[in-house]
């Protein structure tokens, strides 16, 4: 029922432990993304294939790069910002970067250089 819509709740690829995504109402909320098959690789492959995760996440949940609210970024040196900043200058739509916070800290794996959490409004034009 359309009236309903506000309330329902999608859980996207949902593990004992956690959801990699969970769709409330019109918001999507991404969980922190990292590196699986470049792990222990460069920062910026790590990235790459981050941004990448993001991306299917995103548009399995109905929501795009362009309907990003906030994106919450750690990175475990503050050495990475500058290749952080110019990659993600490039994967952002023009004139509609989302609210980002980032946050220098140890990941979960010493293998892990970049992990990114990312809420969005839905498209209206995806499958959510």
């Amino acid at each position: 029922m359309w009236h309903n819509h506000l309330n329902m709740i999608m859980r996207v690829q949902p593990s004992p432990l956690f959801s990699e995504a969970v769709v409330h109402g019109t918001t999507a909320y991404i969980s922190g993304q990292v590196a699986i098959d470049a792990a222990g690789g460069s920062f910026e492959d790590q990235l790459d294939e981050v941004l990448r995760r993001v991306d299917q996440l995103l548009d399995e949940c109905g929501a795009r790069r362009s309907t990003m609210l906030s994106a919450l970024v750690h990175i475990d040196s503050p050495g990475h910002l500058s290749s952080l900043n110019e990659i993600w200058a490039k994967w952002l739509p023009d004139g509609e970067a989302p609210t980002r916070t980032t946050v220098v800290s140890a990941l979960t794996s010493p293998d892990f250089a970049v992990e990114i959490t990312v809420t969005a409004a839905l498209s209206g034009e995806g499958r959510a």
